[in-house]
């Protein structure tokens, strides 16, 4: 069974691509994305790590050298995906980040760390 944080994902970017054959490099970023959601999960549930206002994970406290390398790695894949997004879109890479943003703030599983529009850190409740 697919998260519902992969499942938002991956219905971006279909949106945002209009549903044309991705190519073989833009598959491997969601293979990425999948593999390293157990461990984004994990973070996210241990409040390690929370989800900004711009769509990326934002470390809320100490995170070993793996941790940082998998925040990291899913940031540059998510900055990635935006950005194809807008490409084929039309819209800027922020706010296509925005947009996600709010998605994962609406779709949020109780008690994550999420970054409201003006800053302020909360638990979802």
């Amino acid at each position: 069974m697919r998260s519902r944080p992969t499942s938002l994902l991956l219905a971006l970017i279909m949106i945002g691509i209009g549903f044309v054959p991705l190519p073989a490099q833009d598959r491997a970023i969601i293979e990425r994305m999948q593999e390293r959601l157990p461990v984004v999960d994990a973070l996210l549930q241990q409040g390690l790590v929370g989800e900004n206002n711009r769509g990326l994970l934002a470390s809320r406290g100490e995170l070993n050298d793996e941790q940082q390398d998998v925040v990291e790695a899913e940031n540059e894949d998510r900055v990635t995906v935006y950005r194809l997004v807008a490409e084929r879109t039309g819209q800027s890479v922020e706010e296509v980040a925005k947009q996600r943003a709010l998605q994962i703030r609406q779709r949020a599983a109780r008690g994550i760390w999420l970054q409201a529009v003006d800053g302020r850190w909360y638990q979802k409740e």
